[in-house]
């Protein structure tokens, strides 16, 4: 057994599918926590405080062409106000409108955001006359862009290896985007009434998501995060996803490993049918094998089929237990969790997404004592 462990040393050697000195502990929000923490490195150092593992952050963004120009204007309308905004590009003018509704108060419409496109009134892409626009929009970092992310990297590194945790890249990939630019219901629709569309919105989207991937991967990561969260069988088919959206993964996973850093896919649920899929484009890492709900993950099937080929990481509830559950519940609750999915390494106990600011801070605490309890290599569970 390995013993007095940095955090990153330990995730890494579970990232790798071995067994640390015991199983890491992550968040990815620490509900009620993450009001006590002003940025990255306060948070990483916090929760190793708390007993459990970190992370920092690193991502770089699109940066408008120059020629590009944008317009803003509120519409008064019922039942919610309306946002719009209107880009003039030189290959045309793109609008997209949202719903401002009572829990999203924005003054602004992201490109990307899970709060955006299901709030959305209008889209920027209506057909494939747009995208030469789109390019405009989506257009390189500029040269001062990149030396202030490297200038950030170098500060997140120096930092992380202060703390002794694991620096991990951040991407969006083009499914994401997608629904953004042409709105969910259209891209659940697109994908059999309108493919052509959807497959020129996503190889091109896809083509400056890999401009920024490079970029990531030329800073000093530990691990690159990719959210393939909408890239399942709660959304598509799965012959649409293996389609559609498999041969854009696996084209990220290669460029990862071509630079020999992990790649870490998240999606909580409706990834049953690809976990073969997964393992064979070599995926490093899975998460957060949420296990209740629609399409949740079947835990003991998921370690018994791929557990020796990827990492896990995930497994438990992070609503009812913390929301309503005591310390004696949590802790039996980490204890099967741990049956499950910690045997043999290659495994990291996290929440099945992030942890509501509504959650128990005893139940946190208890789910951090319970895993440092009974996670020790070797396992000895009651």
């Amino acid at each position: 057994m390995v013993s007095e462990l940095t955090s990153a040393e330990r995730v890494k050697l579970a990232y790798a599918g071995e067994e640390p000195d015991r199983v890491p502990i992550l968040f990815r929000a620490a509900g009620p926590w993450e009001a006590r923490w002003s940025g990255d490195y306060e948070r990483a150092r916090g929760l190793l405080q708390a007993g459990a593992d970190a992370i920092m952050h690193l991502g770089v963004s699109w940066r408008t062409h120059p020629d590009v120009t944008t317009e803003l204007w509120r519409e008064d309308a019922s039942p919610y106000p309306i946002l719009h905004k209107l880009y003039h590009t030189p290959a045309g003018d793109l609008h997209a409108s949202v719903q401002v509704t009572p829990d999203w108060q924005v003054n602004d419409i992201p490109l990307y955001s899970d709060h955006a496109w299901p709030r959305g009134v209008d889209y920027l892409v209506k057909s494939e006359q747009d995208l030469e626009a789109l390019r405009y929009v989506l257009g390189d970092p500029s040269e001062s862009d990149l030396s202030a992310f490297r200038e950030r990297a170098e500060q997140v590194r120096e930092q992380a290896d202060e703390l002794g945790v694991v620096v991990q890249g951040n991407m969006t990939p083009a499914p994401l985007y997608a629904m953004g630019f042409l709105g969910g219901q259209r891209c659940l629709t697109g994908v059999r009434d309108e493919p052509e569309l959807l497959a020129a919105v996503l190889a091109m989207v896809h083509e400056r998501t890999t401009r920024l991937l490079e970029v990531v991967l030329d800073a000093p990561v530990d691990v690159v995060y990719r959210s393939n969260c909408y890239e399942t069988v709660d959304l598509f088919a799965p012959s649409d996803v293996r389609d559609r959206f498999m041969p854009l993964l696996a084209a990220d996973v290669r460029l990862c490993h071509q630079a020999e850093v992990p790649i870490h896919c998240f999606a909580q649920t409706g990834l049953m049918p690809f976990l073969e899929d997964y393992a064979r484009l070599s995926v490093d890492i899975i998460s957060s094998l949420d296990p209740v709900g629609p399409n949740a993950m079947d835990l003991e099937a998921t370690k018994r089929l791929i557990g020796d080929r990827c990492c896990l990481m995930g497994g438990m509830d992070n609503r009812d237990p913390f929301l309503r559950g005591t310390p004696e519940q949590m802790e039996r609750l980490v204890i099967e969790t741990l049956r499950l999915l910690a045997p043999g390494g290659g495994y990291i106990l996290s929440l099945a997404g992030m942890l509501f600011p509504e959650a128990r801070e005893e139940n946190i605490t208890a789910f951090i004592e319970a895993a440092r309890r009974y996670g020790h290599y070797p396992l000895e569970l009651p």
